[in-house]
């Protein structure tokens, strides 16, 4: 399904436009509607019942089986579930010869679970998983928050680094070989493209390392003394010296500190383009 376009409100779209789309979009158009009519609601997010398995007489539910429905409250029976999306099955409703005002079984005769002046209501029968996306009416209730998983973060975490190091380990296979002047250049103008500083062909030493040290005034005397050490290296008689290599070797280290800490921002900038 294609998202709506920009500055649509979503439900507008999916009601008069697009008409079909996932569960999320149905049930966002019917919390609003009920709202409209004064009637309270709110969209739930959990999982359907599964499949079940001969085997174990279990229901399986995975991630495909995410969900979500309506609730909407009428007084004296509380927050109801509905279906709005036409393709899973409606709710099973319990027939009962309940008066309107009569509590349900086994609940409290003096103060409705479902009362929304009860400090218990919205505390009891909510499913395992669920989590109300309520953001624009005050229901009075209070979501209890599930129990924080520290997994998923570091498993993403142990992704990150084990991209980093392949990452850093490709940039050095690059310039292996390389004499320490040449790779320091090398290395300085691959990161500094990295972080949004190209060169240009018709640069010279020299005025690339002008045009990086004026972008980024903190690597202005690492680059010019890589620069140094390089034309020294190439158009001199008599080449650079092991100083020269030992300067521009140390210098790189430099310059590498500040370039990292500016490659994040440019990916950052990078996808956000992209999602646009």
């Amino acid at each position: 399904m294609k998202a709506p376009p920009p500055g649509r409100d979503p439900v507008d779209f999916f009601l008069f436009d697009a008409k079909e789309d996932f569960c999320e979009y149905f049930a966002s158009a019917m919390a609003v509607m009920l709202r409209e009519m004064g009637i309270p609601s709110r969209v739930v997010e959990g999982y359907t019942t599964g499949t079940l398995d001969p085997n174990s007489g279990k229901y399986v539910v995975k991630e495909l089986d995410a969900h979500a429905w309506v609730e909407a409250f009428f007084p004296t029976y509380g927050w109801i579930e509905f279906e709005p999306t036409p393709s899973q099955a409606p709710f099973l409703r319990v027939d009962s010869d309940l008066g309107a005002g009569a509590p349900f079984p086994g609940e409290e005769t003096d103060q409705s679970i479902n009362d929304p002046d009860n400090p218990r209501f919205g505390r009891e029968g909510e499913g395992l998983g669920q989590q109300e996306l309520d953001p624009g009416v005050d229901s009075g209730v209070t979501s209890v928050a599930e129990p924080f998983d520290p997994r998923p973060m570091f498993a993403v975490l142990l992704i990150l680094f084990l991209l980093s190091l392949i990452a850093f380990a490709r940039f050095q296979i690059r310039f292996r070989g390389q004499r320490p002047i040449d790779a320091a250049w090398g290395k300085a103008r691959l990161l500094a493209a990295y972080a949004g500083y190209h060169s240009h062909p018709a640069q010279t030493s020299y005025e690339y390392a002008a045009m990086l040290g004026s972008a980024v005034p903190d690597a202005k005397t690492a680059i010019q003394d890589i620069a140094e050490s390089r034309v020294r290296d190439r158009y001199t008689p008599v080449g650079a010296s092991s100083a020269d290599e030992e300067r521009a070797t140390t210098a790189w280290r430099r310059l590498a500190r500040t370039l990292m800490s500016l490659v994040p921002a440019r990916l950052v900038s990078f996808v956000a383009r992209f999602e646009r």
